[in-house]
């Protein structure tokens, strides 16, 4: 997990529960792992960093955007040969390569904050937009883009559907929040579901999709 108050990251392991903390120096937001290293946004220092997960050792950092103090990185998803980055602060998503760091795309979105791999292609919500963009994975050209609710936030995908959890419904009511699922082939809204209060982050365990919910202190189990 990222700490971003004190630019660590901190590793728990699955069966004891013990934690150990590395250093990772430039406001850490989001991370991923890539099937051999993690990688983790820097969003005060608009870069990503590449860590070992076995020791936390550092193997290497690298620039992303086009100015550090603007790019404000967010949220990283790994298709196992590229990581692709959210760029919240100069709207577009980059697509480095895992085994050097460089980029080698980068593609307008608007608002991008989170990020997602479907097997082929990579989905973005766009924060400010109320939607969400398909990209296509080899080449970053854009598929799509579609309605996705109030402030879509997560995202995750289930094999067959993407679903995207929208922070703001009613804000202030205490009225329950909603996922909105998406056929992935098509971008088609499937359904529009309620869990608790300003939903956030949004997993998906092969069975069925978990959602935080930020403002009651509640996880969501959603059925596919």
């Amino acid at each position: 997990m990222t700490n971003y108050a004190d630019s660590t990251v901190t590793a728990v392991h699955a069966t004891t529960g013990v934690t150990t903390t590395y250093p990772s120096p430039g406001g850490p937001d989001g991370i991923t792992f890539d099937g051999a290293s993690l990688w983790i946004a820097n969003y005060d220092a608009g870069s990503v960093t590449k860590m070992l997960p076995a020791t936390g050792a550092i193997a290497g950092t690298f620039p992303v955007g086009m100015h550090a103090t603007t790019t404000h990185p967010r949220l990283l998803a790994s298709d196992g040969a590229h990581v692709w980055v959210t760029n919240f602060g100069e709207n577009t998503v980059e697509k480095l390569l895992v085994t050097t760091g460089a980029s080698l795309g980068s593609y307008p979105v608007a608002s991008p904050y989170a990020i997602a791999f479907d097997g082929a292609n990579v989905w973005v919500t766009n924060a400010t937009a109320n939607t969400v963009t398909k990209l296509l994975g080899s080449t970053g050209a854009v598929l799509g883009t579609y309605p996705a609710g109030n402030k879509p936030n997560g995202i995750a995908f289930d094999g067959t559907h993407v679903w995207i959890s929208d922070q703001v419904v009613a804000s202030g009511t205490g009225a329950p929040g909603t996922v909105t699922k998406l056929l992935a082939a098509t971008g088609a809204v499937e359904g529009t579901f309620e869990v608790g209060q300003r939903p956030q982050w949004v997993a998906s365990d092969g069975r069925y999709v978990w959602v935080t919910n930020g403002s009651d202190g509640t996880v969501s189990r959603c059925a596919f």
